[in-house]
């Protein structure tokens, strides 16, 4: 597997950190910006996971995809002007640390 594809995965997730920062300073495109990182992280995690033969690589990168679902669905929240849109971003950050720890 190319280190591109894990460059373009670190690229997303920085994406979706300036999309967080640009809502919490009340710009009104933050929820688009971190909508377009998530989907990026869900395509590039996907294409990962289509091209391993590890099983246990496979089942941490279904993990990851089901965080990179949570940070749409926080897109979605901002979107809707919900407040609690950071709960599914906390709950992404502890699955990013549990795999973080898991993976090699």
């Amino acid at each position: 597997m190319g280190k591109g594809v894990y460059g373009l995965q670190n690229v997303a997730m920085a994406i979706a950190l300036v999309g967080v920062i640009a809502h919490v300073l009340e710009f009104s495109y933050g929820w688009a910006i971190l909508a377009v990182a998530a989907f990026m992280l869900f395509l590039v995690r996907l294409y990962i996971r289509a091209r391993t033969t590890d099983k246990n690589a496979m089942r941490l990168l279904s993990i990851l995809m089901f965080g990179a679902v949570l940070l749409m669905g926080a897109a979605y929240l901002i979107y809707s002007g919900r407040h609690y849109w950071v709960l599914p971003i906390l709950i992404d950050a502890l699955v990013e640390l549990y795999v973080s720890f898991r993976l090699k």
